[in-house]
């Protein structure tokens, strides 16, 4: 399982895309990342097309953390990330794509706020029909 960050917080606390800023044109297993990455970043009622479309991380998850709230917040992660594997699935059935770059499946392996930076980190297994995995963390 490969790791891919695409969001790192920097010295100054503030989170740098590393990878949404200025997407390049990627194949396989790259080219699905972006999209899950896309779909988790994208907040509902932004795509004029398919409003439904996007999880909205940041209207999710809270300012701060603490115990309760970590559990409150790993299921409703969870909740939105089965609702974004389904869009994403629905989304391929019109698209030619290998299957590399197809989604088979989406899974929260990881939720936790880190204190002292003031962040979350959300770590998401991405699985393609080929059979590659990804793991792939954000943060927010």
């Amino acid at each position: 399982m490969s790791d891919i960050r695409v969001t790192v917080p920097n010295e100054h606390s503030y989170v740098i895309s590393t990878s949404t800023t200025f997407p390049l044109q990627v194949n396989g297993l790259g080219k699905l990342i972006q999209l899950v990455t896309f779909a988790v970043k994208t907040t509902p009622n932004r795509d004029l097309f398919d409003p439904e479309y996007g999880m909205g991380i940041r209207d999710i998850l809270p300012s701060a953390a603490h115990t309760i709230t970590e559990q409150r917040s790993r299921s409703e992660v969870a909740r939105a990330l089965s609702r974004i594997e389904e869009d994403i699935l629905r989304l391929q059935q019109t698209e030619a794509n290998s299957d590399a770059e197809s989604l088979q499946s989406l899974v929260l392996l990881g939720l936790e706020f880190d204190v002292e930076n003031a962040i979350w980190e959300v770590i998401v297994g991405v699985t393609s029909i080929a059979g590659e995995n990804a793991r792939l963390t954000l943060t927010v």
